[in-house]
């Protein structure tokens, strides 16, 4: 049996959970979700006290604080994703709501690739490393199972690869560059 690394919430399947996910994730919803959930996310954190983001509360779905190292900057960026428990890791699909380009926090991952994860007041130090295409199958499986949007992301994409990367708990030796490094 393995251990998860965060103790999330499992996702929630009820009928209205699965019409808010469909609601946004087709026609304007992903462009607008782009450029107001963040914010939205980061004032309902705060008057939460950490416990509640707008995707959690109206999808129905595990949402993570990810604290990454800028690619260009150096500095620590957070993001909200949705994560999914896999065993001993946690999933996350760099969809950026069926946007052309791919989320930051992918290229931050990709440059850096340790990072934290913050969910139920717990934070890990994580690893990630990219999907490989053996993987990529069942893991595109597994956020369909949880969140509808996805499939309507990958459409809305057209020839960009929405990227999934995984997430594992850091060894003590992994080290997180400061700014500048």
């Amino acid at each position: 049996m393995t251990t998860p690394l965060l103790p999330l919430r499992r996702p929630v399947t009820s009928r209205f959970h699965r019409a808010m996910q469909r609601f946004g994730s087709t026609g304007a919803m992903p462009w607008i979700n782009a450029r107001l959930a963040r914010y939205l996310d980061r004032g309902l954190l705060r008057l939460s006290g950490g416990r509640w983001t707008l995707l959690g509360q109206l999808a129905g779905l595990p949402v993570v604080a990810l604290t990454t190292i800028g690619a260009r900057s150096g500095l620590p960026r957070r993001s909200f994703v949705v994560a999914l428990p896999d065993g001993d890791t946690l999933v996350v699909v760099a969809s950026n709501w069926g946007e052309r380009g791919h989320s930051s926090w992918y290229y931050n991952l990709r440059a850096y690739p340790v990072a934290y994860v913050t969910a139920g007041g717990q934070t890990r130090r994580v690893v990630a490393r990219e999907a490989g295409p053996e993987e990529l199958a069942r893991l595109q499986k597994l956020g369909d199972a949880v969140y509808l949007g996805y499939a309507a992301y990958r459409r809305r994409a057209g020839t960009r690869p929405l990227p999934i990367m995984i997430l594992s708990a850091a060894p003590e030796s992994a080290s997180v560059p400061g700014p500048g490094a």
